[in-house]
């Protein structure tokens, strides 16, 4: 009970910065929505062939591809955010790919949806929702945990230090690229998905 309030006095802190992340998490869902059904007025456009786990469904790539691919993918923009909560000016940087990272998710789960059916993946789309709500959850509270260790000289210093959460939150953003890696190929091997 203790390690869940340390992880959340942030978020007691800074709620009104955490409110406003899950205003903007839902705007760029919303967006991510409209750009998926209306494909070619979207703004940004996200190419599915590129997306890992659609290449490892097909079997365009083998199990150590998708998994370093997904870690690998994570850690890309987890690096990118941290950087740029180093400073003030950079901070909407930051906000700025995590809204990406949360509009490409939401593109790829809605086409997957038009392309599929929702009755062809259905397993898939339930846990789908779970791992794009944890990795916004754990991406919206190092934002928010970065706020208070912002413009600091020792900032990559605090960032992993062993008592920090964002370490933990690091390590947690690991373990979820496992498991999704790891219940993906499961879904594959004994489920019947069809995703061709």
């Amino acid at each position: 009970m203790n390690i869940l309030s340390n992880f959340f006095a942030c978020v007691r802190r800074q709620t009104g910065f955490f409110i406003f992340l899950i205003i903007m998490t839902i705007l760029a869902i919303v967006f991510g929505v409209i750009a998926a059904i209306n494909f070619d007025g979207a703004i940004v456009t996200i190419d599915l062939a590129n997306i890992v786990y659609i290449k490892f469904l097909k079997g365009s790539c083998g199990v150590a591809y998708f998994m370093f691919g997904s870690i690998l993918a994570i850690a890309v923009y987890f690096i990118v955010i941290i950087l740029c909560c180093c400073r003030r000016f950079l901070y909407p940087l930051a906000i700025l790919f995590y809204l990406y990272l949360i509009y490409s998710q939401a593109v790829v789960f809605v086409s997957i949806i038009l392309i599929y059916g929702i009755f062809n993946v259905l397993i898939l789309l339930i846990f789908l929702i779970v791992y794009i709500i944890m990795l916004a959850l754990i991406f919206m509270l190092i934002i928010t945990d970065c706020l208070s260790i912002c413009d600091s000289p020792f900032y990559l210093k605090t960032c992993f230090s062993m008592n920090s959460n964002i370490l933990i939150y690091s390590i947690s953003l690991v373990v979820l690229s496992i498991l999704f890696c790891l219940i993906v190929w499961v879904l594959k091997a004994f489920i019947l998905l069809l995703v061709y």
